[in-house]
């Protein structure tokens, strides 16, 4: 069992590395940024035309590279629903890894919390406490929802397993 979780914890940090040193700025975004901030922005504009609500949902990383996107890459998306699923986005506001993470934020913590995206109407966060790559949020951002979702799997399956039980 150590093998596999050391294989997935190890692939999951490589990943996190290589998107933090390639995420560029905002003038010149990473390719990662750039492909999610596209779609984001096509998303947008179809969601509004047919008057639909934009519900995005992002599992794992997604969750941090939507939080960067929504906070300093285009902060002017608006988003109806984010609905983050076995994210690390509170850990990694914790470790003040994103672009808009400042040392002084939240003033007073663990009382604290660091503001919720203005542009984004509801935030609900699924975590699983056998996922060990799932963290709540609720503690570290204001405004937003978690909801405690037991997948039935161990350890091992909890992360991939959100999306197989009805």
């Amino acid at each position: 069992l150590r093998k596999k979780l050391n294989a997935t914890i190890t692939r999951f940090a490589g990943d996190a590395f290589v998107y933090l040193s390639n995420r560029g700025t905002v003038d010149n975004p990473g390719p990662i940024v750039s492909a999610v901030l596209s779609d984001l922005r096509k998303a947008s504009a179809i969601s509004r035309a047919e008057g639909e609500p934009l519900v995005v949902i992002a599992h794992s990383f997604g969750g941090e590279i939507m939080y960067d996107i929504l906070t300093h890459f285009d902060p002017s998306i608006a988003v109806d629903c984010l609905i983050t699923v076995g994210s690390q986005v509170g850990l990694f506001e914790e470790m003040k890894l994103y672009r808009v993470s400042s040392p002084t934020l939240p003033p007073n913590p663990p009382a604290g919390r660091v503001v919720r995206p203005a542009s984004l109407k509801r935030w609900l966060n699924v975590f699983d406490t056998n996922d060990v790559l799932s963290y709540q949020l609720e503690p570290v951002v204001d405004g937003v929802s978690d909801f405690h979702y037991d997948t039935g799997y161990s350890s091992l399956g909890a992360h991939g397993g959100y999306f197989m039980r009805p």
